[in-house]
């Protein structure tokens, strides 16, 4: 089953899951990105541009505060499966 929406990349759905499951890997102690989660964000955000550019105000507002939080918040666009279980399960 996949929790693309419509008309979105399962690709960027996939990485964001392993974005969240690996949370400790790239997010540092205080809920930032780290450069390796960078890395995996921005392939995200290549994909999410080019299906949908009418992203592009939120994904600049993310790059500019890239916590997980707004990392959330952009996934509720198109990211159907329930995001904030699945980031609060990984980062306890």
């Amino acid at each position: 089953m996949s929790c693309c929406r419509d008309g979105y990349p399962r690709e960027a759905c996939d990485l964001l899951r392993i974005l969240l499951e690996e949370y400790h890997n790239y997010f540092d102690k205080m809920g930032w990105l780290n450069s390796d989660g960078r890395g995996v964000f921005e392939k995200i955000v290549r994909m999410l541009l080019n299906s949908n550019p009418s992203l592009r105000r939120l994904i600049y507002k993310v790059r500019r505060k890239p916590t997980l939080e707004s990392i959330l918040r952009l996934a509720e666009e198109f990211y159907d499966c329930e995001v904030n279980m699945l980031a609060s399960e990984y980062a306890i």
